[in-house]
Parts: structure tokens; sequence; C-alpha cells
């Protein structure tokens, strides 16, 4: 039988062998893994504050038509938030007081093209980077797509920049996305973290 101090030391030199390669190779690996964690935060971060964007979006279109069907604040601006994401677009903080709604029913919200488009690149965005995003808001996506299809009075591409002018939309077509629990905020709840509470739009 082998002696026992024999084997103990086996064991010892074979963790000393180990613990070298360990030390040879550990800064090249925490090089690595810290630049993965690096990349994987920003990402995280990134997705967050698309998350944000596409809630700020919500939040203003639906205030905006809230308003011009009579029943929110014209003075709703959204602004700390604007300003907090960095969207350097003031004239979006007019965006309740400038709704309105034409002797027949329709209504116009000011940069109409803009928010929407806004609203479908942030979702489509977040459903880029997770297959169960992808999958919760490729139904919300496909309605509001084919909705904008409908209407030749919008220009459903013109998402680079807002640009004033009056497109009078039928209620109901506008109530489809902004209401509670339209598309709107169906992008929202599919967008979100499944571990996140989802706060409905405020009505008031």
């Amino acid at each position: 039988m082998e002696p026992r101090g024999s084997a103990v030391s086996e064991v010892e030199r074979s963790s000393e062998s180990a613990g070298r390669r360990a030390e040879r190779s550990s800064p090249r690996e925490r090089a690595t893994e810290e630049r993965g964690r690096g990349a994987a935060n920003e990402l995280a971060i990134d997705l967050t504050l698309e998350l944000r964007r596409l809630r700020y979006f919500r939040d203003l279109v639906c205030a905006a038509w809230r308003h011009a069907s009579g029943g929110s604040d014209p003075h709703t601006t959204l602004r700390s938030e604007r300003i907090a994401l960095g969207i350097a677009l003031p004239e979006l903080d007019a965006v309740t007081l400038w709704s309105h709604r034409a002797a027949d029913g329709t209504i116009a919200l000011p940069f109409v093209e803009y928010l929407v488009s806004q609203l479908r690149l942030a979702a489509a965005t977040l459903s880029g980077h997770d297959e169960a995003v992808r999958r919760r808001a490729g139904r919300p996506l496909r309605q509001l797509l084919r909705m904008l299809s409908e209407r030749r009075d919008l220009d459903a591409g013109h998402d680079a920049l807002p640009r004033l002018r009056d497109v009078f939309l039928p209620e109901e077509w506008l109530g489809r996305i902004c209401a509670p629990g339209g598309i709107a905020d169906q992008l929202v709840v599919a967008c979100a973290p499944a571990r996140e509470p989802i706060e409905p739009v405020s009505a008031s």
C-alpha cells in the first residue's frame, strides 16, 4: 500500500499545478469575462432606456388622444421624462395642448406620424433582443403596421423628425391604439420584463 504521506504530496502537487495553470490563464479569462459583463450591462441599460422610451411615447400619444376626446388635462407635457430620456424635441411638450377634435368628430394629434412610428420602432428594438418579447409583441406590432397601411393620409415611414400638420383621423381608429388596453398598452406589456409589474396608462 502506498504511504499516506505520498498520496497527500501527490494531491498537493496536482493542486499547485492546477493553480499555476489558472494563474497563467486567469488574466485573459478575467478580461474576457469583464468585457462580456460590460457588454451585457450596456445592453441591459440600453434596453431599459428603450422600454422607458416606449412608455413615454405611449403615455404621450394616449394623453393627447384623451384630451382631444375631452378627458385629459391639456397641460400634460411629460417634459421631465422627455428630458431624462435625452429627447431634444421640446415641441413634443405641446402635443396634448395642441390635440383637438373637429366638428365631424375626427381627431388631430400633432406629430401623430412621428409618435406612432416611435412606438413601433421602440417595440421592434426590444423585440429584436428577446425571443419571448418577440412572441408577445408580434401580434400588436402586426396590428399597428396593418392599421398604418390602411391610412393613406399618414406617412407611416416618417419617423426621423416630427412634422406639424393637421391629419384628422377617426376617433375609433385612434382609440384602437390609445384607449386603455389598446395597441399602445399591449406593446408596453409585451415588451416589459416578465418580473416587472406593469402600470396601466393613467386615465386622469
